[in-house]
């Protein structure tokens, strides 16, 4: 399984790394994504890694929900795609549906990015409260 790159070792589940030679073809492929932009130093950034490397395996188990999960190091060979998207903070999230750009506004574990992910193809969808135990 792909690790996020030499200096982290955790893994990457099934998210799909672009980068300027080959998004437009994955973009092509899965016009349906989620667009995660970070830096490898960004604190955010590594702390969000597992979880959506968890909702990447979550959604190739569920099969059901359209779309996959990118990721692009806006310090190397994704720069010039965060410059696209106007990044200007780590990490920034972008639901892409074709040409249709919107704002992430899920959680930042993996039933965040899996609820999102429910809500885009079920707009009725209401994520469940979490109990917690007295």
């Amino acid at each position: 399984m792909q690790s996020w790159g030499k200096d982290d070792a955790t893994e990457a589940g099934a998210v799909i790394f672009v980068g300027a030679s080959n998004y437009e073809e994955m973009a092509a492929e899965h016009s349906k994504h989620l667009l995660f932009m970070y830096a490898p130093w960004c604190g955010h950034c590594k702390a969000f890694k597992p979880e959506l490397s968890k909702a990447s395996l979550k959604l190739e188990e569920h099969g059901t929900l359209e779309g996959k999960l990118f990721a692009a190091d806006c310090t190397g060979a994704a720069a010039e795609i965060c410059a696209k998207h106007e990044v200007k903070s780590y990490p920034t999230l972008k639901w892409i549906d074709g040409d249709k750009v919107e704002e992430y506004s899920g959680g930042n574990g993996a039933k965040g990015v899996l609820d999102f992910f429910r809500l885009k193809h079920n707009p009725k969808f209401k994520p469940a409260a979490i109990k917690f135990a007295a």
